[in-house]
């Protein structure tokens, strides 16, 4: 988490956000250690390849670090972008945020929760999308 850390205090440092964010940004990384290394809740992708029963592709991303990802992509998102997705009901402000982190949090403590799966019947592949 520290490479998260030193990201946040250069964005800080380079006048992107400002301390009151920083600060909450660092908050979050905390808290979130605290959680993944006690209940293990992440964001996990996997790739699986024509009648195997192993994945071939295995990405397993720690949710504070997929919150945190969130929030900082916000901050270079251009404007007219933000508008039309606020147009069609996504908020991508703070508040919006908060809903999104009780969302994932409501699911994160019920065990596995499958956000997607995906399957070419054609190349016989699959991609399951879940957090854990």
């Amino acid at each position: 988490m520290k490479e998260e850390r030193l990201k946040v205090l250069k964005l800080l440092e380079d006048g992107k956000i400002k301390s009151e964010e920083a600060l909450r940004l660092l908050d979050a990384l905390e808290s979130g250690e605290k959680k993944s290394y006690g209940k293990g809740h992440f964001l996990k992708v996997r790739v699986y390849e024509k009648e195997k029963d192993s994945p071939t592709v295995k990405v397993n991303v720690p949710l504070s670090v997929a919150k945190l990802a969130s929030k900082l992509s916000s901050k270079f998102m251009p404007k007219k972008a933000k508008e039309e997705l606020k147009s069609k009901g996504i908020n991508i402000d703070e508040e919006g945020f908060a809903e999104i982190e009780k969302f994932i949090d409501g699911f994160a403590g019920e065990g596995r929760f499958n956000i997607v799966d995906v399957v070419d019947e054609k190349e016989g592949q699959r991609v399951e999308v879940y957090i854990e």
